[in-house]
């Protein structure tokens, strides 16, 4: 396995590259490797140079072009869209990428075929024209093109101009990366890590993700801390975790900000530290992480470092539950049906939990079950003053105790036992229900043992305890192409250019 630590010593700022003409004209220049397209998949040129361009240089291009060469051809293209002509200075010009382009694809160029799809997929040069996009990335891909290959994947993917297929979006993504795309080499490391579109193999996700982060991903030094932490494929690891996470959060990535908040503020890989870890849960949530938000809420509500203010908390619990994050939304219907920081709001309070009683598990499940449980204990005593629901209490108490929620086993054996509103007295039926409770943990008199954690916001005794939480990085991949600012994106500029949002 690659030494974790090389990744820190291989920085890689720059490179020489060489371009072979078919003329033998060589041209070297330095860039960031990271910013270079895999041109041609020829062995005459092996990465395009970056810019400035010499004017002879330009000349030679334009000549041979003019008279067929392919690479040259292929050379401006790359020039007009991303680089600097030397009379318009830094002007681009599309619609000439798009002809020099158009002209070395029918030459059967692979690098152009998947720089037309680029073009056709934003209507650069031409009317945008997704489906036709996608097709002359497939016939890229094909031909071995890598980047081709990724946005392929891609489109498996997601089911955007490909029919969803999660098989084939890993096949795609796993030729690519064979090739050396560093941001398929992470996509796989994520199938593997998840077990979706790839079999789960934690040592390959790791393989792929060390690969990945060699050559500059920073996202694929985020997921490995998680992966030295939890202790996926390799040993567990809090010094590596920590500084894996650290070069991620350095490099401007939200959910790994918030995950070093919560190492820093936990002592993990590293000495506690609460005052630097309120300056990344602050960062994180200002840059839209709902984990973080809820965090800062958890603060402004227990004065955790900052002064008390349940205004600033529910302004929080806010951002974080607009963004469906279920234990933000549990605690936000807690602050609507007190009143907590502003008035009471018991309508979307209720509807906030009923949203969240409805919604499909997520990773923590028990969530869902706080909210149905939540939900019966609030009808069968009166929401706000209003008179019980005891049909509706019933209903919703019998969904958490059948979805396995200790404590409901145990409130239906009360209820049967003693002949409460809304269920008639039942011995047998009492004991089954205490029967499942005893079973879940519950001790006789109620008591839950180990117990679990309460999603609302509470004055807690241990005010570093549980409530803060990694954020997952073992996300669905669905959420990997959502154009949000809390998941550093993948995307294409506008030129077709690989690049990462931060």
């Amino acid at each position: 396995m690659s030494d974790p630590f090389q990744i820190f010593r291989n920085v890689k700022k720059t490179a020489v590259f060489q371009i072979y003409e078919s003329s033998k004209i060589t041209f070297v220049s330095t860039a960031n490797p990271r910013r270079l397209p895999f041109l041609l998949g020829s062995a005459h040129v092996h990465h395009l140079a970056m810019w400035p361009v010499e004017e002879d240089l330009f000349r030679h291009w334009l000549k041979e072009a003019k008279a067929g060469d392919v690479y040259c051809q292929c050379c401006l293209g790359y020039h007009y869209a991303d680089g600097e002509r030397p009379e318009d200075e830094k002007k681009r010009d599309l619609v000439r990428a798009f002809k020099w382009w158009s002209r070395a694809a029918a030459q059967g160029e692979p690098y152009a075929v998947y720089r037309l799809g680029t073009a056709y997929y934003f209507g650069y040069g031409i009317e945008r024209d997704y489906e036709k996009a996608v097709r002359l990335w497939l016939d890229a891909a094909t031909s071995n093109h890598p980047e081709a290959q990724y946005f392929v994947a891609q489109a498996y993917f997601t089911g955007e101009g490909l029919p969803m297929d999660r098989r084939q979006a890993g096949f795609w993504w796993l030729k690519s990366a064979e090739q050396g795309q560093p941001e398929s080499e992470f996509m796989v490391g994520q199938l593997y890590l998840n077990g979706e579109g790839l079999p789960l193999d934690y040592d390959q996700a790791v393989y792929w993700l060390l690969k990945a982060a060699e050559e500059g991903v920073d996202e694929a030094c985020s997921h490995l801390g998680v992966c030295y932490l939890k202790g996926l494929g390799v040993p567990k690891d809090a010094t590596i975790a920590y500084k894996m996470i650290e070069r991620a959060a350095m490099a401007g990535l939200p959910a790994a900000m918030h995950n070093l908040a919560v190492l820093s503020l936990n002592g993990l890989g590293v000495e506690k530290n609460p005052d630097e870890s309120l300056v990344w849960h602050a960062a994180a949530a200002e840059r839209g992480v709902p984990a973080a938000a809820f965090d800062m809420a958890i603060r402004y509500r227990q004065g955790l470092g900052l002064p008390k203010d349940d205004v600033k908390a529910r302004q929080w619990l806010i951002k974080a539950a607009e963004k469906a994050y279920r234990p933000a939304q549990v605690s936000l219907a807690q602050f609507y049906l007190e009143g907590l920081g502003g008035p009471r709001q018991p309508d979307e309070g209720l509807a906030l939990l009923r949203e969240v009683a409805v919604s499909q598990p997520g990773a923590d499940g028990n969530i869902q079950l706080e909210a149905q449980f939540g939900l019966g204990i609030m009808y069968h005593q009166g929401v706000c003053g209003q008179p019980p629901n005891y049909d509706e209490a019933i209903g919703w108490l019998k969904k958490a105790a059948c979805n396995g929620h200790a404590e409901a086993n145990y409130v239906f054996g009360v209820i049967y036992g003693e002949g409460r509103p809304g269920a008639p007295k039942d011995e047998e039926e009492s004991l089954y229900w205490f029967g499942r409770a005893f079973e879940r943990g519950v001790s006789p008199n109620g008591a839950l043992a180990g117990e679990s954690a309460d999603p609302s916001l509470t004055d807690g005794d241990d005010p570093y305890g549980e409530e803060f939480a990694l954020t997952d990085e073992e996300i669905p991949l669905d959420d990997f192409f959502e154009d949000e600012e809390d998941e550093s994106e993948r995307a294409v500029d506008e030129t077709g250019a690989r690049k990462f949002k931060h």
